[in-house]
């Protein structure tokens, strides 16, 4: 925010000249670095993904009915599928994936799942709208095609004709009724924004320090030493110089301890000691607080401040306004 004598305020953004602020597709790459390398973002996406997902059963019908539902969840792998999701969904802001749907047996075979990097998903304004979801999967396609695999040849073989060939040759508008388009809602000047969006500014802080650090690891270890030689009636050459320097490197080299014999005149004193430099691991523990607080996570759970008491009494709290809100959606439904 700067404030100018003339023309009024100018806005910039935080990111503003060093990062495609608007642009979340291009900021996918930096997301996916933060959950590979970021011990708590990584942890918290792991965790957020897989915990809410355990066994399941599909009930309320006859069990003959249900058989063709039952065989297309184990087709599709619904257990791991779901944390597939959840961990693209927190990751990239968003899943996109096409339901392969066998017409000989009446069921859903399997899902293509399309690289959000690949993806464009046009702006909708009608929130009862589908987007519009154009997708190139044709890079992975061909790869796995001309992979010369006999299983995978077999494989495919099974599939519905043309689903392999329409989406190699190049870009595709998807067909709502076949997509799985699930984007992470933010405001609504973007399609979808990721989990980690937030610990962007401490991510870009880190690495930057990160590669000052590993820099400086391999430069030096200690600090420098000076050495002075001369005085008042000594004056030293080049080559009683060097030899002096020699001799220091060669004691530097003694796991026993060396015995360096000068004359008057030489002094050493250290300089520039080894390690003094603003340092990544400086920062490590001063910005856990704060990425935890920009991912949601409570710091009284981590550090054992809150006990099981307390946490019982906030699922009870969360249950009851469930209950009632509940509640008031069958009385509207009923009333209407």
């Amino acid at each position: 925010m700067s404030v100018a004598t003339f023309g009024g305020p100018g806005f910039s953004t935080i990111f503003q000249g060093i990062a495609p602020e608007f642009n979340e597709t291009a900021l996918i790459p930096y997301y996916r670095d933060i959950y590979y390398h970021d011990p708590v973002a990584g942890a918290a996406v792991d965790i957020s993904s897989s915990f809410p997902f355990s066994d399941m059963a599909l009930t309320g019908l006859e069990s003959s009915d249900l058989k063709i539902y039952n065989e297309s969840l184990a087709r599709i792998n619904i257990r791991t599928l779901m944390q597939e999701i959840s961990n693209n969904y927190m990751i990239d802001g968003q899943f996109t994936g096409t339901l392969v749907y066998d017409s000989n047996r009446h069921s859903f075979q399997d899902v293509l799942i399309h690289d959000a990097l690949n993806t464009s998903v046009s702006p909708q304004p009608f929130h009862a709208m589908e987007p519009v979801v154009q997708v190139n999967s044709s890079g992975p396609l061909n790869q796995l095609v001309n992979s010369s695999s006999p299983y995978l040849d077999s494989i495919l073989s099974s599939y519905p004709a043309g689903i392999v060939e329409r989406f190699m040759s190049g870009t595709v508008v998807l067909d709502p009724i076949t997509t799985l388009f699930i984007p992470r809602k933010g405001a609504m000047d973007r399609n979808s924004v990721s989990y980690l969006k937030r610990i962007l500014p401490m991510y870009m802080l880190e690495k930057v320090l990160y590669r000052g650090t590993l820099t400086e690891a391999h430069k030096r270890q200690r600090s420098t030493s000076h050495i002075t030689a001369g005085d008042d009636v000594w004056t030293p050459t080049d080559t009683e110089l060097q030899s002096i320097l020699t001799e220091f490197q060669r004691s530097e080299l003694d796991p026993l301890g060396a015995w360096i014999i000068t004359r008057p005149g030489v002094s050493i004193e250290e300089i520039r000691p080894g390690g003094e430099m603003w340092k990544w691991t400086d920062l490590i523990d001063l910005l856990v607080p704060y990425k935890l607080r920009a991912l949601g996570i409570s710091e009284a759970f981590l550090s054992g401040e809150a006990s099981y008491a307390t946490a019982e009494a906030a699922i009870t709290v969360f249950l009851d306004s469930m209950d009632a809100y509940r509640q008031m959606l069958t009385y509207r439904v009923f009333t209407r």
